[in-house]
């Protein structure tokens, strides 16, 4: 990321379920093309690194990724936005946060759904609906399960689901629709 400029698009790594480098790139191509900074949410560090990144930001509150991990990093010269672990956001949230305040405009967020929380997953899909975006277009990325979510678009209001492999999109709310192939 270079020094002057406010980065346009981020790529956050939650801890749910992030696909592999090669069903990403399949199912997505171009997924990480043009990508300005990259934030960890607490226990997506590993995730992105098993990616083949080395994000910029680390957020959350090491109750997923070890505290000795977290000290390691941050002695690596890591920048790390640490949160108390009562809290009302999640680290997802906070890494979104953190990357809208640092001007994107585009974000895509992997591992929002799946992993061991149910709970989480559920309020990954509210980070589409945060006030506080602007003319940032958020996004929620998954080859896992064929489907990605994204924001209303900015200006228009409206928002975009597609399903994976064939892509097809809809201008419908961000669920699975009946006549998808895979549905």
């Amino acid at each position: 990321m270079s020094g002057a400029r406010a980065p346009k698009r981020a790529l956050v790594v939650a801890d749910g379920d992030v696909p592999s480098l090669g069903t990403l790139d399949s199912a997505w191509p171009g997924w990480d093309r043009g990508v300005d900074l990259v934030v960890a949410a607490d226990g997506g560090w590993d995730k992105a690194e098993a990616l083949g990144l080395r994000p910029d930001l680390l957020v959350g509150d090491a109750d997923s990724l070890p505290e000795a991990r977290f000290l390691a990093l941050a002695a690596d010269g890591v920048t790390i936005e640490r949160s108390p672990t009562t809290k009302d956001e999640s680290d997802a949230e906070l890494a979104v946060i953190a990357a809208l305040r640092r001007g994107v405009t585009h974000i895509t967020v992997l591992g929002a759904l799946g992993g061991k929380r149910f709970d989480h997953a559920l309020a990954n899909v509210g980070l589409l609906g945060l006030p506080a975006p602007g003319d940032a277009e958020v996004e929620l990325l998954t080859a896992v399960r064929g489907f990605a979510c994204f924001a209303p678009r900015p200006r228009t209001g409206r928002s975009r689901a597609a399903a994976w492999p064939d892509r097809r999109t809809t201008s419908s709310r961000c669920c699975p629709l009946a006549h998808w192939p895979w549905a």
